[in-house]
């Protein structure tokens, strides 16, 4: 693969002050509501709606300070075209708006592999990333706001059930999402047993976990999602924006333990980002260390199966970490969010 970069917005473009008491007396309130309605047998179909519902409380917010904010669109555009690969950690259509807005009329130099509003599958979308070898690819790693998950009951053969589309969007893109949000949300509320085998639905697609092994969790069992994953651990040369890695050290794992990987550029926008960054490294670390087991017959059959294989890991992963190069983007940052 090509040069890749990673954006994040740094903490000071969308520093949201979320009111964690009335998220919480909200949920409380949908846990009453909900909770007789719910099958004992199933508390799966109760926690989805709480997700839902704590979803667009997030979402909401999002809206709210994003409406306020008066982002660079074309200086965002401009920076990032010289990437082969963008990997976006960001919920909000702001970096889709930057590069696919098209006042001129002219054929976008980006592609995300979708089919607008079409729903298509994750492989679909993979090999029409894939065959135009010419334009820059986006990818959302965690998901995003106007992206929608579709569930196809009437094909269950392995991923073919599962499809994606953007949401459709006739000019205020925030105010759409907003609406396909609630949307979608009540038809959850109306029938908590939606989710089911025979049943078709849509489904909001982003990570809201927030633990980094919850995340990669919900990544590697979404296919689309897995594929973004996937394409980030084959990026050659690396560049971050506005990403400590706090809470996701599953991003930086993938990226580490990439056996081509050349070099690793990790743009810090404070001091503070740093101490986050070889926080996420130390965590790696830990969660790759061989050890070996007390008796000696086990310590042969641990070493055959499992040594050898962590051991490489671990050779993989230190010789990276002495290719991360650090460098200060504030200026670059506040250039391109200010």
């Amino acid at each position: 693969m090509g040069n890749g970069i990673i954006l994040s917005h740094p903490e000071h473009a969308c520093e949201f002050k979320f009111n964690y008491r009335k998220i919480e007396s909200h949920l409380i309130e949908v846990y009453k509501k909900h909770y007789q309605k719910a099958n004992p047998e199933c508390p799966e179909k109760l926690l989805n709606i709480i997700r839902l519902e704590l979803s667009f409380e997030i979402l909401k917010y999002y809206i709210k300070k994003l409406r306020k904010t008066d982002f660079k669109i074309d200086k965002i555009k401009n920076f990032i075209k010289y990437y082969r690969n963008i990997f976006n950690l960001n919920y909000d259509p702001i970096l889709y708006k930057s590069i696919f807005s098209n006042p001129s009329g002219k054929e976008s130099n980006f592609k995300d592999g979708f089919k607008g509003e079409d729903k298509i599958p994750a492989d679909e979308i993979e090999k029409r990333i894939k065959e135009d070898n010419k334009k820059s690819n986006l990818y959302y790693l965690h998901g995003a706001f106007h992206i929608l998950y579709v569930y196809d009951s009437k094909k269950k053969q392995g991923n073919s059930a599962h499809y994606y589309k953007k949401i459709k969007s006739g000019g205020d893109i925030l105010t759409d999402i907003e609406n396909k949000y609630e949307e979608i949300i009540n038809s959850f509320r109306e029938n908590p047993d939606l989710i089911k085998p025979d049943q078709s639905y849509e489904d909001i697609l982003y990570v809201i976990e927030s633990k980094s092994r919850n995340k990669k969790a919900w990544i590697e069992r979404d296919p689309y999602l897995d594929f973004c994953y996937s394409e980030l651990g084959k990026q050659k040369n690396i560049l971050t924006l506005g990403c400590s890695f706090a809470n996701d050290e599953h991003i930086l794992e993938k990226i580490l333990l990439n056996k081509n990987l050349e070099h690793l550029t990790i743009g810090l926008y404070q001091n503070s980002d740093k101490k986050n960054v070889c926080k996420a490294i130390r965590k790696i670390k830990e969660s790759h260390l061989v050890t070996k087991n007390k008796t000696e017959e086990n310590n042969k059959k641990y070493q055959n199966k499992t040594v050898g294989k962590k051991s490489e890991l671990k050779e993989t992963l230190a010789e990276n970490i002495n290719k991360i190069r650090f460098v200060c983007t504030k200026n670059l940052s506040e250039i391109l969010w200010d």
